[in-house]
C-alpha cells in the first residue's frame, strides 16, 4: 500500500561523566501556532535560540510541523533561513486527502547545522490546500565546552525540561480547568530566563468543526493572572478524528509570573462546538541558568516502555509474550539526593477499521508508593485508521526510592473487545538532583593537621616567606 508522511527521530538516553569537558544537549523551542480558520497562508516562525555556551558545535536540528487536513491531497512544504525572513519553501511530504475524516499530521523537516545561535532564524510551514491548526517547533542538538570561561556569558547555560500537567475535559462554551501542576526549577536563573515555554494540548479528537481556546493562569478556570488566550479552529468532519494538537506560547507569562524555585500554574481550555472527549496537557520549558553557581539541577530523562508488534483486539496491552502488563526500567546512576518532580507515560493508539466506541486507560502501578496513577480517554472508531494520542501523569516517585535500575509496573488497556488497537508507549521523568553537577571550578582542600608540619619545616629550612597557592582542577 502507499505510504506517506513517514518521518523518524531517535531519542537516546545515556550515562556520562559530569566532569567531561565537552558535553551534548538537546533543546526545544516554540516556533508558532496558527490560530483562527484553516488557510494556505505561509506560517513563518522566527526563533532566536540565544545559546551562549562556549565552543558550540550544532550536531543536528530539525523542525516539527503539525497540522490538520482533509478533502484533498495536501503538499506540505518548508524552508529554513538563518535570518529573520524566511526563504522560498520546497516540498517535504504529501498528506493523503482521500480519507473521509479530517486528521492531524506530524512531519519532521531537517534544517541545518549552520544556524544563528544568538540572532533570528526563520522556519516556514507551507501547505497547498486549506489546513487548520498548523504549528512549528524547533529542536537543536549541540556540543559545547561545559567548563568554558572564554566569555562571561559562557556560564549561562540553556536546558529544556518537561512537566506533564494532567488530563481532563475542556469546558463546553467556557474555560474549565484541565490540569494543575507545580513547576519547580531549582537552578539560579538569569534575568528573563525563559527563552521558550509552551503548552502542548493533545485532544482525543472531535466530531464537529470546533474551536479550542487555550489558557494558562494562576487561578482555576482561567482566572487570576492569565496568559493571552489563543483560539485554534479545526476542520469539519462527520466522524471523530484522530488526535488534535495545539501549542500555546507561554514564555512571556513565565518570565512575568514564575517565582523561583516553584510556582503552581493551571491549564484550561474552552471547547466551542467540537465535543472533545478529553485532553492531555504538558509544558515544555527552555530556560537559561547560571551553571557556575547552580549546584542543584533539574533534568528530564526519557525511557522506552514498549511496542505492540501486532494489532490486537484483546483488551490489554500485549508486548510480545507479556499479557496485560508490561514493565519498563528507569536508570539513575547519579550519587547524592534525587527528588522526583514529575513524570509521564505518552501512548499512541492506532484504532483500525471498526466504528465502535471504547475507553482506554493508562495505569502506572507500584505498591511501594501506595497506589496508582491512571488516566482514561474516550474514543470512537470511524471505520478508518485513526491514531489517538494521550498522556498519563506520574505524580509520585515510582518506585519509592531511586535505584541504579528499577522496574516499573504498567498497563495500557481498553474496555472494547472488538476494536483492533496497535499501541506504543514511552515515558519521561523530571528529576531534581542535589549534587554539585555543575561547578565550573572545584577546590582541593588540604586539612590543616597535614599541612602544618609541612609549613613548619618549610619555614625553618628555607628561611623565607610562605606563599600558599590553592590548586584548582576542572
Amino acid at each position: 500500500f502507499t505510504r506517506n508522511l513517514d518521518s523518524m527521530k531517535l531519542i537516546l538516553t545515556y550515562e556520562y561523566d559530569q566532569t567531561s569537558t565537552t558535553q551534548l544537549k538537546t533543546v526545544y523551542f516554540y516556533g508558532t501556532q496558527q490560530t483562527g480558520a484553516a488557510s494556505t497562508t505561509d506560517l513563518d516562525a522566527v526563533i532566536n535560540p540565544n545559546l551562549t555556551e562556549g565552543s558550540i558545535s550544532v550536531k543536528d536540528s530539525f523542525a516539527i510541523l503539525k497540522g490538520f487536513v482533509n478533502g484533498a491531497d495536501n503538499t506540505i512544504s518548508a524552508s529554513y533561513a538563518a535570518s529573520g525572513t524566511c526563504g522560498s519553501q520546497s516540498a517535504v511530504a504529501v498528506a493523503d486527502g482521500s480519507l473521509a475524516s479530517a486528521y492531524g499530521y506530524i512531519v519532521l523537516f531537517d534544517t541545518t547545522n549552520t544556524i544563528n545561535l544568538t540572532t533570528d532564524n526563520c522556519i516556514r510551514h507551507d501547505v497547498s490546500v486549506s489546513t487548520a491548526a498548523r504549528s512549528v517547533e524547533w529542536v537543536i542538538t549541540f556540543e559545547y565546552a561545559y567548563y568554558s570561561k572564554a566569555e562571561a556569558d559562557d556560564y549561562q547555560h540553556t536546558k529544556t525540561v518537561r512537566y506533564m500537567m494532567g488530563t481532563g475535559d475542556p469546558g463546553d462554551g467556557a474555560q474549565a480547568t484541565i490540569a494543575t501542576q507545580a513547576i519547580n526549577i531549582p537552578e539560579n536563573l538569569t534575568a528573563s530566563p525563559f527563552t521558550s515555554a509552551y503548552i502542548q494540548y493533545y485532544g482525543t479528537g472531535t466530531d464537529a468543526a470546533g474551536t479550542i481556546t487555550t489558557c494558562i493562569s494562576t487561578g482555576a478556570n482561567c482566572t487570576g493572572t492569565t496568559s493571552t488566550q489563543a483560539s485554534i479552529s479545526y476542520l469539519n468532519t462527520a466522524e471523530q478524528t484522530g488526535s488534535t494538537m495545539a501549542l500555546d506560547d507561554v514564555a512571556g507569562f513565565f518570565n512575568t509570573n514564575f517565582s523561583s524555585p516553584q510556582t503552581t500554574f493551571i491549564a484550561s481550555g474552552n471547547d466551542s462546538g467540537g465535543d472533545w472527549s478529553g485532553m492531555s496537557v504538558e509544558i515544555v520549558i527552555t530556560y537559561k541558568f547560571q551553571a557556575d553557581t547552580s549546584s542543584t539541577v533539574l533534568k528530564t530523562v526519557w525511557f522506552w516502555v514498549g511496542q505492540e508488534t501486532l494489532t490486537r483486539t484483546n483488551t490489554a496491552f500485549n508486548q510480545d509474550s507479556e499479557s496485560g502488563q508490561a514493565n519498563w526500567n528507569t536508570y539513575w546512576p547519579e550519587t547524592g539526593t534525587k527528588t522526583f518532580r514529575n513524570g509521564a507515560v505518552y501512548a499512541a493508539f492506532d484504532a483500525n477499521n471498526a466504528a465502535v466506541a471504547g475507553t482506554s486507560t493508562i495505569t502506572i502501578d507500584d505498591l511501594a508508593v501506595g497506589g496508582t496513577d491512571s488516566n482514561a480517554l474516550l474514543f470512537i472508531g470511524t471505520g478508518e485508521n485513526s491514531t489517538i494520542e494521550m498522556m498519563a501523569k506520574i505524580s509520585t516517585q515510582v518506585p519509592a526510592t531511586f535505584g541504579a535500575q528499577t522496574d516499573i509496573n504498567f498497563s495500557l488497556t481498553t474496555d472494547s473487545t472488538t476494536l483492533p488497537l496497535f499501541r506504543s508507549p514511552i515515558s519521561y521523568f523530571t528529576v531534581e538532583t542535589a549534587t554539585s553537577l555543575a561547578p565550573e571550578w572545584a577546590a582541593l582542600i588540604i586539612p590543616f593537621a597535614i599541612l602544618s608540619p609541612i609549613i613548619w619545616r618549610y619555614w625553618f629550612r628555607q628561611k623565607r616567606n610562605i606563599v600558599f597557592a590553592g590548586r584548582f582542577v576542572k
